[in-house]
């Protein structure tokens, strides 16, 4: 503070040996000496934007109350470190690291300290990390050979070739990014992850799918080149790579030292239209003699491996699906009794299934002829056939036979009716040698004229 000895309005007084003097001034801030900046610069969000065969980018966001100065790297690489100060202003900030002055391609880390004209300073740290592009944490992608625009599939026996393009499963890979910046890549088609057959680092070494280890030849860097990426796996620089630039379908995929081909430069395609989708399915209802048709839009999913029908009588949910059809591709029909239903269709993956919207119809029965519609269950030492049946205005009689692989009946039940009934049922003995149940509405036993066609029931 300073004492300005002028004549304001405020007084001051002191006494010295009984003397009072009486001095006239004010007392105010040393505005000479500006108070020093303590207030620290901010970097946040220090991360990789891009990686190449050469090199590699970090951003970060700078910022401070005043001004940002510099910013100091310790950059850590396979082969050396460096520290080493670069010019700096608030906003992005984007610097270039060489692998060939840290020994080349491997693991790094950079710990950033950013300064403002104050000589303040904020830090922020990347550890132990492959520098890699960076296309996101999660999503799915199809890879596909840059130069024919062909995508690499998972094949039967496991192993990975170039293909033809058609939508399915077997294209689709979901990219899961590590902590170290690599990724892991795991097929929708199988649930196994990208690898290199016995973990090789060699020329010619193939690629397949192999259950999650956590292996260094199954966690996958991505580097950018030419418009596109080639990719090698952690423990070796080899890239991916068609066999002997190969690009008919069928080509096995492998890895082999970079050279700059197009048989090396890969697409990884992320487009919405990628991305696996809940199915809108239609039902065009049937009757007692007429199938029930289930439709639903299959050319607009990608990335499916099957579409599952599930169907419940009366409710949704309410005790066990009257019918599930498994992997089915196309649309699906099945002749149902009469009732009310409810039903959807899933679209699955290994790695995700999602749900269509839910259909509610009604099976009515046929008004123009007439028909048996049947069901079979297991009470553990009977079969039970129950049957419903429309328009019997006659006396019939109704048989539920028992047949083996070979055409033998084993077992016939028959039940008399009197006309007018809408149901019947049967127990039939359980046979380890019982193939199929036939279900016979005849007009009496002598003549066992069939009124309607018979049906067959698998057991």
């Amino acid at each position: 503070m300073q004492w300005v000895d002028r004549n304001y309005s405020s007084s001051f007084y002191s006494s010295y040996e009984g003397v009072t003097k009486k001095y006239w001034g004010c007392i105010r801030p040393n505005f000479s000496d500006a108070p020093a900046d303590k207030t620290p610069p901010t970097l946040n969000n220090l991360r990789i934007t891009s990686a190449n065969e050469s090199s590699f980018t970090i951003s970060a966001e700078l910022d401070d109350n005043v001004a940002v100065k510099s910013v100091w790297l310790n950059v850590y690489g396979p082969g050396g470190n460096k520290g080493y100060s670069v010019s700096a202003s608030k906003g992005t900030f984007n610097h270039t690291i060489k692998y060939i002055d840290y020994g080349g391609y491997g693991k790094y880390s950079v710990h950033a300290y950013v300064s403002d004209t104050s000589d303040n300073q904020g830090v922020q740290g990347m550890n132990n990390f492959y520098p890699s592009a960076n296309r996101g944490n999660e999503f799915y992608g199809v890879i596909l050979n840059k130069a024919v625009w062909k995508p690499i599939e998972v094949c039967e026996d496991n192993y990975v070739r170039l293909g033809i393009e058609d939508g399915t499963a077997k294209h689709v890979w979901r990219f899961n990014r590590e902590g170290d910046g690599t990724y892991k890549i795991t097929s929708a088609q199988n649930g196994k992850v990208l690898d290199v057959h016995g973990a090789s680092i060699e020329d010619g070494a193939k690629l397949w799918t192999y259950d999650d280890v956590g292996g260094d030849n199954q966690r996958w860097i991505l580097l950018e080149k030419n418009g596109g990426y080639v990719l090698h796996p952690r423990n070796t620089t080899r890239v991916l790579d068609l066999t002997n630039g190969n690009t008919e379908n069928g080509t096995q995929v492998q890895i082999c030292g970079s050279n700059g081909t197009d048989a090396q430069i890969f697409a990884i395609y992320t487009g919405n239209e990628v991305q696996l989708k809940a199915p809108v399915m239609t039902v065009k209802a049937g009757t007692s003699s007429s199938p029930t048709v289930f439709e639903w839009n299959e050319s607009h999913i990608y990335g499916e491996k099957r579409f599952d029908v599930k169907i419940w009588k009366n409710k949704l949910f309410d005790g066990d699906a009257h019918h599930i059809e498994w992997g089915t591709h196309s649309s699906y029909s099945i002749k149902l009794p009469p009732g009310h239903y409810e039903a959807y269709v899933d679209a699955s993956n290994e790695l995700q299934c999602l749900r269509s919207n839910v259909v509610a119809f009604d099976v009515e029965f046929d008004t123009f002829h007439l028909y048996v519609i049947s069901n079979v269950v297991s009470d553990g030492t009977k079969y039970i056939v129950n049957s419903d049946i429309n328009l019997l205005i006659q006396p019939a009689v109704y048989a539920a036979a028992l047949y083996a692989s070979d055409g033998r009946m084993l077992d016939i039940q028959t039940v008399s009716l009197s006309g007018g009934e809408t149901s019947a049922s049967a127990a039939l003995s359980k046979r380890t040698d019982a193939s199929y149940i036939k279900v016979f509405l005849w007009d009496d036993l002598e003549s066992m004229q069939p009124l309607c066609d018979c049906e067959r029931l698998s057991i």
